[in-house]
């Protein structure tokens, strides 16, 4: 089945919860999103990230505004094609890893010929093999986050939806995840996800949207946000005592770094006299990688400006 070219498109979008409530928990939100996008949804607590989640995968529907998916409003059709992963899920306790997958993916709607592999090939996956057979209430906090992310994906989904991904999960799962949403996006699947983990965002996404007060405050890319390298990070390998001998040679734009220096970036005839200097004195380069501003601050900068806004309607 092909896909459309834009698998979500929200025009509008208002949500509030009971009758009469005046407040908007989210309020004319309006983008989409297209096929083969990494979205990463971000916003202070009570922004409204879970709720447009819930509205995505049709638990919720909204009180005004067009929500699409795949081109249909009607969002509880299209299931089938999502994965989702809640920020909290209740895991069944008597149900053992192997059980609790090959449960999900009879639920996605996985022909019963593929169960059995498509299990095993998840739990290979996320590193799940020798844990399968262990009763879910029995396993660590970052152990089920690990068979919760198995789950969303065990349907093979079009559309992967992640709340809080990175939440309690396991050190093993966070070297994983990065890889195996890259994967995803390589055969031209579309990911959305929200993190209050800022910096993993360099990792994950490329377009983001932030949510303020139940409004988007910020649709773009994360290119934009960060702007321009602010500098280079060298980072050598050798002698403490030698780096510094070097760092002593450097004229004053240049500062010291972890293992390593900094230096403007515009300053190309620098970065070939900081290198020549090391190998000089024989210190071997490792890494030169351009250094952004803080996205902590640059988010921030958003709210604040969008608060100011606001105040002033």
């Amino acid at each position: 089945m092909s896909l459309p070219s834009v698998v979500l498109r929200c025009d509008g979008v208002c949500k509030s919860y009971g009758s009469f409530s005046e407040r908007h928990v989210l309020h004319q939100v309006t983008f989409e999103v297209r096929r083969g996008d990494v979205l990463a949804l971000v916003g202070p607590n009570g922004a409204g990230k879970t709720t447009l989640l819930h509205l995505i995968v049709g638990l919720l529907r909204p009180l005004r505004g067009r929500l699409e998916v795949f081109g249909s409003a009607d969002v509880e059709s299209q299931r089938g094609r999502m994965g989702y992963l809640p920020e909290k899920e209740n895991y069944p306790p008597r149900l053992t890893g192997r059980e609790y997958l090959t449960h999900m993916a009879r639920l996605s709607g996985l022909a019963a010929s593929k169960i059995e592999a498509t299990v095993g090939g998840v739990l290979e996956q996320f590193t799940l093999v020798d844990s399968a057979d262990r009763f879910l209430c029995h396993c660590s906090a970052g152990l089920l986050k690990r068979f919760g992310l198995a789950a969303a994906l065990i349907g093979e989904p079009d559309l992967l939806i992640l709340d809080e991904p990175v939440d309690n999960l396991d050190p093993q799962g966070q070297r994983l995840l990065p890889d195996l949403l890259k994967r995803f996006r390589n055969e031209g699947k579309t990911l959305i996800l929200s993190t209050h983990h800022l910096e993993s965002l360099r990792q994950y996404g490329d377009d983001l949207l932030v949510l303020c007060e139940g409004q988007v405050a910020y649709r773009g890319t994360l290119k934009d946000l960060q702007g321009e390298a602010t500098g280079y990070r060298i980072e050598f390998e050798g002698s403490p005592e030698v780096l510094e001998a070097v760092l002593k040679e450097l004229p004053p734009p240049c500062e010291p770094a972890p293992q390593g220096v900094w230096i403007p970036s515009l300053e190309g005839q620098l970065r070939r006299l900081v290198l020549q200097s090391a190998l000089n004195l024989g210190l071997c380069p490792t890494r030169c990688q351009p250094v952004y501003a803080d996205l902590g601050q640059r988010y921030e900068a958003i709210l604040n400006r969008f608060r100011q806004r606001s105040s002033e309607a």
